[in-house]
């Protein structure tokens, strides 16, 4: 019997090789003798006596068995360890150490090229914010409202387009806003004009009183309470002169224009576009809403002045 047959340094064994003391034709007469045997109860000492003769045998059969498995494995584990850990350690030792030179010699151009890739991106990132900062700019320049994540997405050729589209816009609103900003002068002069036609609203002596009312009794004068939060407000209101009040709705929005939206940092320079655009139309609206309720008080103001019907001076 051989135990193992070496080829090429690779241990083979055969499941029938006999390598172990019990083989497959031993097993199979093993197996038909055993199973053949009967014990006819209490009675029959000798039927016993085989059968129990006969599993001591397969015991010692099977014991046999697992101790050269043990043998074997051991065997396998020690020629494991010399024919195969020990080698390729070895080999593995000595590839390491030659990795770790070929690694010295690549991975400081490695990082270098991370480094001027890292350094790449950061410039055209840059650029990338100083271009859409200029787009933000110009846009302002011409008061244009756009999305910045599109102004930034746009090609070269697509801005310039808009850009010129909307100075284009830019100077029509510009003339219109002079032009009313012309009117709004010429109503200014004829509101002063108005003002002076108003006649100063003086005091009537003490002597005019009523005279019933200056020859009544003091213990007959009925006294008045004093008006309430909510009367004086409406009297106040009430005494406010119409030109004065178009004049300072006039001047507010003359105020929103003038008044320059603070410089941001890059991140909110397009919530700033928005705040320019947004005070400009709100000027221009209030402008048109003062000029529809002009025309009514002056239509007003020119049959009546400070109160005094002018058919009756």
């Amino acid at each position: 019997m051989s135990d193992t047959n070496n080829t090429n340094g690779i241990i083979a064994i055969s499941a029938d090789a006999p390598a172990f003391p019990i083989t497959s034709t031993t097993l199979e007469a093993t197996r038909t003798r055993c199973l053949a045997l009967k014990v006819n109860g209490v009675a029959d000492v000798e039927g016993f006596k085989i059968a129990d003769r006969a599993r001591m045998d397969v015991k010692a059969d099977r014991c046999a068995v697992q101790n050269r498995q043990k043998e074997l494995k051991k065997q396998i584990k020690d020629w494991q360890e010399r024919h195969v850990d020990a080698p390729a350690k070895h080999l593995i030792d000595e590839l390491e150490k030659i990795e770790k030179y070929l690694e010295s010699q690549t991975e400081p151009v490695k990082a270098e090229k991370e480094r001027l890739a890292a350094e790449a991106k950061a410039k055209k990132d840059r650029e990338d914010a100083e271009k859409l900062a200029t787009r933000v700019a110009a846009l302002v320049e011409c008061r244009a409202v756009k999305n910045p994540l599109e102004v930034a997405a746009m090609s070269d050729a697509d801005f310039a387009a808009m850009l010129a589209e909307c100075q284009r816009a830019d100077q029509v609103r510009r003339e219109q806003e002079a032009e009313e900003q012309r009117k709004r002068n010429a109503e200014k002069a004829e509101l002063e004009e108005l003002r002076k036609l108003k006649p100063a609203a003086e005091p009537r002596p003490a002597a005019e009183a009523t005279p019933a009312v200056a020859a009544a009794p003091i213990a007959s004068v009925e006294v008045k309470s004093q008006p309430t939060a909510p009367q004086q407000t409406e009297r106040t209101a009430a005494s406010i002169n119409p030109l004065d009040s178009i004049q300072a709705l006039l001047d507010y929005a003359d105020h929103l224009e003038a008044h320059r939206v603070p410089d941001v940092c890059e991140q909110l320079k397009h919530i700033r576009s928005l705040c320019v655009g947004i005070v400009a139309d709100a000027a221009i609206e209030i402008r048109k809403l003062v000029e529809t309720e002009r025309a009514k008080i002056e239509t007003t103001t020119s049959d009546t002045v400070g109160g005094i019907d002018i058919d009756d001076i």
